[in-house]
């Protein structure tokens, strides 16, 4: 998903992130991805999400993170750097599990990546960001738990 902000043509301007219409798109993408593929999204536009990773925030305990992660993405990278200016801005690629092996050890990985962040955020002030985090390791487990 490339350049999704507002709908600024509207009469009253519409926030895609955080939206049921942005729901409804990762969701789309989401059931037609199979183990291996990837997402890209960008996330320059989304505020809390740049201010997040900004931050040093784990990308699953990003808002996008998050959302990713309830969908099945259990790899991420953050592509930050332009390659050559014809990239786009800066995006999140997400990808979806080979196999259950592969599943647990992103998962494991991702736990370890939240368990290091909690215990260094407890004095990074933002607006549900701990919940998000616990959110997060929540959905994890769960993934990791389904995979074995």
């Amino acid at each position: 998903m490339f350049n999704a902000s507002r709908a600024e043509s509207l009469p009253k301007p519409l926030e895609f992130h955080g939206s049921p219409i942005e729901s409804w798109i990762l969701d789309l993408a989401s059931d037609k991805l199979e183990g291996g593929e990837s997402l890209f999204i960008e996330y320059y536009r989304d505020a809390e999400t740049l201010r997040d990773l900004e931050r040093g925030v784990p990308v699953a305990a990003t808002r996008l993170g998050l959302e990713m992660l309830k969908r099945g993405f259990t790899w991420f990278k953050v592509w930050y750097y332009p390659e050559g200016f014809s990239e786009g801005g800066q995006k999140i690629q997400a990808q979806k599990p080979v196999d259950k092996r592969q599943e647990r050890r992103h998962l494991d990985q991702i736990l370890r990546e939240l368990e290091r962040f909690a215990t260094a955020a407890k004095e990074l002030p933002g607006a549900g960001l701990m919940e998000r985090a616990r959110e997060a390791v929540r959905i994890a487990r769960m993934l990791r738990d389904k995979s074995e």
